[in-house]
């Protein structure tokens, strides 16, 4: 005679209907008191927000800063061009032309490199505005917004106009 089945998966794993009957009956004697009862409850507890219990479940941060390490290491560089002759020679006039004017404050455009601080290389950057002062003793472009560039740090040098902009 042919077992009735309840459950089909039971039969899968070699579990007649019988042992899972006997298996229920047996939790129900053990755990009867216990399986149906509220869950208790402590008013003067506030119970947490759903955000701040999934948060035992979130996976722990072992490497502390490893994501910021790699950020770090994927991020681009350029290296410094070394210039040419004509380069330089290039710059030299616009600096020797604006030294001229200087009384006028003549507004230049200074693309020049900064290194990172963080590793090799760096990024090739651009400052516009009129400038105050070149100082030759200390190699500097000092704009009338009191930044600095300096002169060795130039690739390109462009006179852009002989009048401060707003003026």
């Amino acid at each position: 005679m042919k077992e009735h089945r309840v459950n089909g998966w039971h039969e899968v794993y070699g579990v007649t209907g019988e042992e899972l009957q006997n298996a229920a009956r047996m939790t129900e004697e053990k755990y009867g008191d216990i399986l149906l009862a509220q869950r208790p409850y402590d008013p003067a507890r506030k119970r947490a927000s759903a955000s701040a219990r999934a948060a035992q479940f979130s996976p722990f941060a072992a490497l502390t800063g490893f994501e910021a390490e790699i950020e770090e290491e994927g991020r681009r560089t350029d290296e410094r061009i070394e210039l040419s002759e004509t380069q330089k020679n290039a710059i030299n006039e616009v600096l020797l032309e604006a030294e001229q004017k200087l009384a006028a404050h003549p507004v230049l455009r200074a693309v020049y490199f900064q290194p990172d601080e963080k590793k090799d290389g760096g990024a090739y950057v651009s400052h516009t505005g009129p400038v105050k002062q070149i100082d030759r003793v200390y190699g500097l472009l000092v704009f009338d917004d009191r930044f600095r560039v300096k002169i060795n740090d130039l690739c390109d040098l462009i006179s852009v106009s002989e009048e401060p902009a707003g003026s």
